[in-house]
């Protein structure tokens, strides 16, 4: 992924996650992680999903990272739909996102699934999505 991509998702330039970050990201109990791969190519990660259950009781965030060369094909959609009914499952109501007012992409995919902005400012756009 670009620097970008890596800044606008962790807010720093970072070209890898130590495996401490990882454990910290992905813990079983702060929220559910998906790791996708193309079946041709097992060993290659294009996306990562996460569900993180917030303090609020039935509140989750999403998030969706995917590599650059994948977007615009119909994943992050589809990561999301994936990442919405698990969450359903787990009890969460509604999940929040948080993008850049300029990710586009993200912006169509909230909208798509009933998103309805809670905050905004000249850089973010926080986003509610409803889990049912």
């Amino acid at each position: 992924m670009t620097l970008d991509s890596l800044y606008s998702r962790y807010q720093s330039a970072r070209r890898e996650l130590t495996e401490a970050d990882w454990r910290h990201f992905t813990g079983a109990r702060r929220g559910m992680t998906w790791v996708t791969r193309p079946a041709a190519d097992r060993g290659t990660v294009i996306a990562v999903t996460q569900v993180m259950f917030a303090g609020d009781q039935g509140i989750g965030e999403l998030s969706i990272l995917v590599d650059d060369t994948w977007q615009s094909r119909g994943l992050g959609t589809e990561l999301a739909r994936h990442a919405l009914s698990q969450a359903r499952l787990h009890g969460l109501r509604a999940v929040t996102v948080m993008t850049g007012r300029d990710n586009n992409r993200m912006i169509r995919i909230c909208r798509s699934f009933g998103g309805r902005i809670t905050g905004a400012n000249s850089h973010v756009v926080d986003f509610s999505l409803p889990v049912d």
